[in-house]
């Protein structure tokens, strides 16, 4: 920006590259062209790509250039590979797919996080990578041209790179359970898997349900992919072991109240026996009222709420969200988070 500022003065530019990236949402508009010097020196053309850090953003800040450039660039180094060898002499069909997942994946997708997470469209960067990797599997199976894609695929032992992506990205998420907290994809993510990091100003935690529901990007796939997370349990353990369950152990002070509410007469008996319930919790000072309640939204977007209270007093208060999750896992979840 400074360097921009210099050249509206008149001054001359000292830097030996000026790079200026105007980002606009409306393609249509047409850039002037600005004089870097009085008497008719060079002019200044705004660049319709900006590169940064290997990621290619055009003028919308979208991934289209980003995605053709490195497909490009793996089929390129595809059709060199076909000088190592061919069907008669040289590689094997088991060396030749060792080669492309060590030479050619890493750079065809290189940041794939950024343009293949839920919500986006994928149609055109997916047509690339399958076109070059057709390319490779043709070149590892050496069969011919005409052969299906999936089937010489399924031959050269390589998955489709759909599936491979989703592979890719599904442990992804799982490896950022296991950053530090002092990480700063820790500050972007939700308040109950941040760590105690403190939250960045355009963190989800700092939007409302409304706004998280309606992000697409990939931290919020990350939330999402964390809140499946459980944690181990020994299946050996004596709690396991029949009679010596929570349930067997403490049967005098558990108790079930289901009711089928198929009208209004039988609903309001089960709230009013609830109310009772509740009345004669809050008069002890020894006893901790959970309430949960859990709803599936449209998009199969699930959220739970779990409040603490004692002696009309909130103590907790936690909130979690989920997708692609049933009901009935649902309600296991808010009962062990009740439980905790």
């Amino acid at each position: 920006m400074t360097e921009l500022l210099v050249v509206m003065s008149g001054e001359p530019i000292l830097s030996r590259k000026l790079f200026i990236m105007i980002i606009m949402f409306r393609m249509s508009l047409i850039l002037p062209k600005l004089i870097v010097q009085h008497n008719s020196g060079p002019l200044l053309h705004s660049k319709e790509t900006w590169r940064y850090l290997g990621f290619y953003f055009n003028k919308k800040l979208f991934l289209c250039y980003h995605t053709w450039f490195y497909a490009n660039k793996a089929l390129s180094i595809v059709k060199a590979l076909n000088l190592l060898g061919n069907s008669l002499r040289g590689l094997l069909p088991l060396q030749k797919r060792l080669l492309y997942h060590i030479c050619v994946l890493p750079i065809a997708l290189y940041g794939f996080q950024l343009w293949f997470f839920k919500g986006t469209l994928t149609y055109y960067p997916l047509q690339n990578l399958n076109r070059m990797q057709c390319r490779a599997a043709l070149w590892i199976t050496g069969a011919f041209q005409i052969s299906l894609t999936y089937g010489i695929e399924a031959i050269a032992g390589l998955m489709p790179i759909s599936i491979y992506l989703k592979k890719l990205l599904g442990r992804m998420q799982l490896k950022v359970n296991s950053l530090p907290k002092q990480h700063a994809l820790r500050a972007l993510l939700d308040r109950h898997h941040s760590k105690g990091a403190n939250p960045h100003a355009t963190s989800t935690t700092c939007l409302t349900t409304k706004q998280n529901i309606k992000l697409k990007s990939p931290i919020q796939d990350i939330n999402h992919r964390l809140n499946q997370i459980h944690p181990a349990f020994n299946s050996m353990n004596q709690e396991l072991r029949p009679g010596l369950h929570i349930v067997d152990l403490f049967a005098n002070q558990l108790s079930f109240h289901t009711v089928k509410c198929s009208d209004s007469v039988t609903r309001a008996n089960h709230t009013q026996k609830l109310n009772n319930i509740l009345l004669s919790s809050i008069s002890q000072p020894n006893t901790i009222i959970v309430i949960t309640n859990a709803s599936v939204r449209k998009g199969h977007y699930t959220i739970l709420i779990a409040h603490g209270w004692q002696s009309r007093r909130l103590v907790f208060n936690s909130e979690h969200t989920a997708v692609n999750v049933t009901p009935a896992k649902v309600e296991t979840f808010a009962l062990s988070v009740m439980i905790e």
